[in-house]
C-alpha cells in the first residue's frame, strides 16, 4: 500500500527556493500533495457559498408558510381596508379596475376577502375602450358593492377626442351601455366625456324609449358631462337634451376651451328645482352665467371653471351690468369656488352680481399670480378691484355676512386691499393664503391698526416666504390690549417644507399653518 508523502519543512522549503537546486522524488511527491491540500481548501468557500444560499431559500420558503397572510392571522376586515387603500394609491389612480383583479388573482383567500369587501367595487372607469362594455359584467361587478352608492366614469372618445366609434357605432349608444343604464343597477354618480352633444343626445333618448316604471336611471344623483367639441350649427336647440335628465342633485357640464361666441348665443340653463350643486367649466361670459344663476335659488354649492379664459374687464361692460337688473340671490348657497381665473381679467366681476347671505366658504383661485408677457400690463385691470369684488360680495343688504372660510390661490393682491377684505370679514375663522402675490407689509402695518379676525381659529400660508410667528400673532391680534405680546400657548404653529420628493409640484413650496 502506498505511503502518503510527508509534507515538506519549512527550512528546507525555503532552501529549494533560494537556488536552481534538484528535486528528491519524495520532494516532488510532497511539494504535489500540498498543491492538492491547498485547492481543495480554496473550493471549501464556493461549495460552503452554495449551501448557504440552499439554506437561504429553504429558510424564505419556511416563513411564507408562517407569513400572517397565509395562515389568515390578519382579520379579513383589515386585509380589506388594505386593498381600499392601495386601490386609492397614485400608481392605481388610472388603473383601479385592473389592479382589483390583480389583487383577486393572488391567491383564493385574498379574493375571498376582495369579494366580501363592498367598498372595493363602488367604482368603474371605463376609457381607452375599442368595443362597447359588457352590460351584465358592469352588473355583476356593482352586485358586489352591496347598497354603498356608486360610480361609473364612461370615456366614449378616442386619444384625438373624437367619438369612439365602435362596430355599431358611438360606444355610448351601443345596446349594451343603454341596457345598462335603463335596467342595471342604481346609481349615485355618473360622468361622461362625449365628443360632442349629438352623442348624449342619443343616449338620453334610447335610455327614455326602453323606460318602464322603475328605471335606475331615474335615481340618479350626480351627472357630470364633459363635451370635446360643440358644433356651431348645433345652436341651442342642444339645450333640449338637458331636459331629459333625470331629477338630479349635482350637474357638471365641461364646455370646450373657447367658446365664449357660442354660448353667447345659447339660451340660459334649463331651470332645476332640486338642483343643489353646479359646476360650470368653460369661457364663462358674465351675462349667460347670471341668466343661468336666475334658475338655481336652492343652490348650496357653485364652481365656476373659467378655463384660463384671458378676457379683459372692460370698462363699459361693467357699467351696463351694473345698470341692469337687481343682483341674482342665490338664498342657499354655501360653498362658493371660482377657479382658473386670469388677474388681469373680469373674471370675479361676478361677485358683485350675486348675493348669498348664506354663504359660508370663498375660495379664489387663480392660474397666474405674476403678470407675463403674454398678459396685459396691470394697467389693463387695477389690482383693487379684486378686492372690491369681494368686499361687494360680503357686505351690504343679503351680503355674506357669516362668511367662515376663505382661500385666495395666486393673487395678485396688494397689501391695502388684503387688509380691507379682512377688515371686512370679522366672522372669519379660516384663512388660506395660497401663493398670494402681495408685499405683506400688511403684518408690520397692523400693529398699529385694529384687531383683525377676531374669531379666526386656523391660519395657513403657502408661499417661498417663511414668517415668523410672533409676527404672524402680532398681525392677527394687532391692537388688542388684552392679548400679551408672546405667542398664545392656544396657537400652534406648524411647518411644512417643501418636499424634495414631490413629482407633481404639489409641495413646491412652504407650509406654515397656525391653529387654535
Amino acid at each position: 500500500m502506498a505511503q502518503s508523502a510527508l509534507p515538506i519543512s519549512k527550512p528546507r522549503l525555503t532552501h529549494l527556493l533560494s537556488g536552481n537546486y534538484a528535486l528528491e522524488p519524495e520532494e516532488i511527491s510532497s511539494i504535489r500533495h500540498e498543491i492538492q491540500v491547498i485547492d481543495k481548501i480554496k473550493q471549501a468557500p464556493s461549495k460552503l457559498q452554495h449551501e448557504l444560499e440552499a439554506h437561504e431559500s429553504k429558510l424564505a420558503e419556511c416563513r411564507a408558510l408562517l407569513s400572517s397572510l397565509r395562515r389568515s392571522t390578519i382579520p379579513p376586515e383589515l386585509l380589506g381596508e388594505i386593498f381600499r387603500l392601495a386601490l386609492e394609491g397614485p400608481v392605481s389612480s388610472t388603473l383601479d379596475s385592473d389592479v382589483l383583479v390583480r389583487l383577486c388573482l393572488v391567491c383564493k383567500a385574498w379574493r375571498d376577502v376582495a369579494l366580501a369587501t363592498p367598498s372595493l367595487w363602488t367604482s368603474v372607469d371605463l376609457k381607452d375602450l375599442t368595443t362597447a362594455p359588457s352590460a351584465n359584467k358592469l352588473k355583476t361587478w356593482f352586485l358586489r358593492s352591496g347598497s354603498l352608492p356608486k360610480r361609473l366614469y364612461f370615456d366614449g372618445t378616442d386619444s384625438t377626442g373624437r367619438c369612439n366609434q365602435g362596430e355599431e357605432g358611438c360606444l355610448l349608444s351601443s345596446p349594451d351601455v343603454v341596457q345598462f343604464f335603463a335596467n342595471g343597477p342604481t346609481l349615485d354618480e355618473v360622468k361622461l366625456q362625449c365628443a360632442r352633444p349629438s352623442c348624449l343626445e342619443n343616449l338620453l333618448n334610447l335610455i327614455k324609449r326602453g323606460q318602464n316604471d322603475s328605471r335606475p336611471w331615474d335615481s340618479l344623483r350626480s351627472l357630470k358631462v364633459g363635451f370635446y367639441g360643440w358644433p356651431i350649427s348645433s345652436g341651442p336647440s342642444k339645450w333640449a337634451l338637458l331636459y331629459s335628465l333625470p331629477p338630479i342633485s349635482s350637474l357638471s357640464l365641461n364646455f370646450p376651451r373657447h367658446y365664449v361666441s357660442l354660448l353667447g348665443i345659447l339660451a340660459p340653463l334649463p331651470p332645476f328645482d332640486g338642483l343643489t350643486s353646479l359646476t360650470l367649466v368653460c369661457d364663462l361670459p358674465l351675462s349667460w352665467a347670471l341668466q343661468s344663476l336666475k334658475n338655481g335659488r336652492n343652490l348650496t354649492t357653485l364652481v365656476l371653471d373659467y378655463n384660463l379664459n384671458k378676457r379683459l374687464r372692460n370698462a363699459g361692460a361693467v357699467h351696463r351690468y351694473e345698470r341692469d337688473s337687481n343682483p341674482v340671490f342665490l338664498p342657499r348657497l354655501e360653498t362658493l369656488r371660482l377657479r382658473r381665473m386670469i388677474n388681469s381679467g373680469d373674471n370675479s366681476l361676478i361677485l358683485r352680481k350675486i348675493k348669498t347671505p348664506s354663504l359660508q366658504t370663498l375660495e379664489l383661485t387663480f392660474k397666474y399670480n405674476r403678470w407675463s408677457e403674454d398678459m396685459p400690463s396691470p394697467a389693463a385691470r387695477n389690482k383693487m378691484e379684486l378686492c372690491q369684488d369681494i368686499i361687494s360680495l360680503v357686505t351690504g343688504v343679503d351680503g355674506a355676512l357669516d362668511l367662515r372660510n376663505l382661500c385666495l390661490e395666486r393673487a395678485s393682491i396688494p397689501s391695502r386691499g388684503l387688509h380691507d377684505i379682512l377688515s371686512a370679514l370679522p366672522s372669519l375663522t379660516c384663512l388660506v393664503l395660497d401663493s398670494v402675490e402681495t408685499d405683506f407689509a400688511l403684518l408690520e402695518k397692523a400693529r398699529a391698526a385694529e384687531s383683525l379676525l377676531p374669531r379666526l381659529k386656523s391660519l395657513e400660508v403657502i408661499g417661498d416666504k417663511v414668517f415668523n410667528p410672533e409676527e404672524i400673532y402680532a398681525f392677527l391680534r394687532a391692537g388688542d390690549a388684552s392679548v400679551e405680546n408672546a405667542l398664545s400657548p392656544a396657537w400652534k404653529s406648524t411647518i411644512y417644507p417643501p418636499d424634495p420628493w414631490d413629482k407633481n409640484g404639489d409641495r413646491s413650496s412652504t407650509i406654515q399653518r397656525w391653529t387654535c
